[in-house]
């Protein structure tokens, strides 16, 4: 569950990823919010690389978020206002430890620069072969 936050008066936008049973259990989930950006097509791995320095930011400090923290929610202040891509992207470990992309998700939400709406939004996610 990603909690974001928005920028004055906080409201809170909650999403709750709901991941089929018939996918991996992840290790680890990838968090990004690319902003002025769609979720068409981004279903496993095709927004590779949409992620840059002028129009993203990585939860997690950029690194892979532990699935367990997600459970649990993870806080996350977006820096600017405006129409954003929420992708997730679940990895599972494999018997040596390298990650393989198990699932993806998407939710487009905007932020307003009042940061007084909340809401709850619950994507479903859809598994990689």
């Amino acid at each position: 569950m990603l909690l974001l936050a928005g920028c004055k008066q906080p409201g809170t936008i909650v999403i709750d990823v709901d991941l089929p049973s018939g996918c991996d259990t992840p290790d680890n989930v990838g968090i990004y919010l690319v902003q002025d950006f769609t979720c068409d097509g981004c279903d496993c791995g095709e927004c590779f690389g949409e992620c840059n320095a002028d129009n993203c930011v990585q939860v997690c400090g950029g690194e892979l978020c532990d699935a367990a923290d997600l459970a649990a929610g993870i806080d996350f202040d977006p820096p600017r206002p405006g129409l954003f891509a929420v992708i997730y992207e679940y990895f599972e470990n494999d018997a040596l430890g390298t990650p393989r992309l198990s699932a993806t998700a998407c939710e487009q939400i905007v932020l307003d620069a009042d940061g007084t709406a909340s809401s709850e939004l619950s994507p479903a996610a859809v598994c990689c072969p």
